[in-house]
């Protein structure tokens, strides 16, 4: 279960407070983003069950009996506090919508194994069902402005055209980390830090 549960009104409340707009979380599904999904040689898990939310782009599930890390394909949110390394802006946000997004889908997601990554998680887009639609909670968190694209990733992106089409609309409205100019990014923060 997750440690912190979050009301999309809690949350929708928090981001505008810090003056961005964002998605209700009620009022897109990701329809919109249905017919860009790729048929990707992978194919998507049954639902499991979400064990905890560490940050925007990283998240563990129970899997065949075991805990197991997820780090989300193509996208890059900034980051949480870790250690003595100071939080960036938006890091927090961008894990409370992510903890809104499992809790509104029951606390189950769906993966489309991409890849595994040196850190032995395995590397996945990520799925919710919500009232019987599918979203990309991949892109739903860029459409929000809370995580960049990954482009030196597309590799293991296989829904590249979704992610970036997401990306656009954050950047056209100036949400989250577009509403700011020049936040430095998170490849880049964890290289200098």
């Amino acid at each position: 279960m997750l440690g912190k549960t979050l009301t999309s009104i809690g949350v929708v409340s928090t981001l505008t407070i810090i003056g961005y707009k964002i998605l209700s979380l009620n009022a897109h599904s990701g329809a919109g983003l249905s017919g860009a999904y790729s048929s990707a040689t992978s194919t998507v898990t049954e639902s499991l069950r979400v064990l905890n939310v560490a940050d925007g782009d990283t998240l563990s599930v129970f899997q065949s009996g075991k805990r197991v890390r997820v780090r989300f394909a193509c996208i890059d949110a900034p980051e949480i506090t870790h250690g003595n390394k100071p939080e960036q802006p938006f890091g927090q946000l961008s894990k409370q919508y992510l903890e809104s997004l499992v809790t509104e889908a029951g606390g189950t997601v769906q993966l489309r194994v991409t890849d595994s990554d040196r850190y032995g998680r395995l590397v996945a887009e990520v799925f919710t069902t919500y009232q019987g639609q599918q979203k990309f909670v991949n892109a739903e968190i860029i459409r929000a402005g809370l995580a960049y694209s990954y482009q030196q990733y597309f590799n293991s992106c296989p829904d590249k055209d979704a992610i970036l089409a997401a990306e656009s609309e954050a950047k056209q409205a100036k949400r989250g980390v577009w509403s700011q100019p020049n936040l430095q990014r998170p490849w880049d923060y964890r290289h200098n830090n």
